[in-house]
């Protein structure tokens, strides 16, 4: 998962893999790359979000065996679906310059924040990523 200030991953070809950059070293015009991949709190204990340019790239996850995951307390699975809650009160802005508070409050945000998310599937003989799905949508603020 990634949010930016800028529409770059939003706007990434959808007929490109988005982890092209997994399978290949960094280079321009890259997607998600494992090396920019970011951990939230556990249990978003701190609710707040990364957002910064398309190297804000955020590790989101639930494993039934491994109860280290990002989301809210209280991650529910039904039917094999994983219902999951991530609550938002304040950013952590990585393009934060000359300011010595890098957080924020949500209700003065005042810019739009554009998400993406997108699974992928390793081949764990070639290590090479494939893209499964991708969704992105705007938050947009007044």
């Amino acid at each position: 998962m990634t949010a930016t200030w800028d529409d770059f991953m939003f706007n990434f070809p959808s007929n490109k893999n988005i982890f092209y950059c997994v399978n290949n070293k960094y280079e321009d015009g890259c997607g998600f790359v494992d090396g920019m991949t970011m951990a939230t709190d556990l249990y978003n204990s701190d609710k707040s979000i990364i957002v910064g340019d398309r190297e804000a790239q955020q590790y989101w996850y639930y494993d039934k065996e491994d109860p280290r995951y990002r989301f809210d307390k209280g991650v529910v699975v039904e039917n094999g679906w994983i219902k999951a809650a991530f609550t938002v009160e304040n950013t952590w802005d990585r393009l934060v310059e000359n300011r010595d508070d890098r957080e924020s409050n949500i209700s003065e945000i005042d810019r739009d924040i554009y998400f993406v998310f997108a699974c992928e599937e390793q081949n764990k003989k070639t290590k090479l990523s494939k893209e499964l799905q991708r969704e992105k949508f705007v938050i947009k603020f007044e």
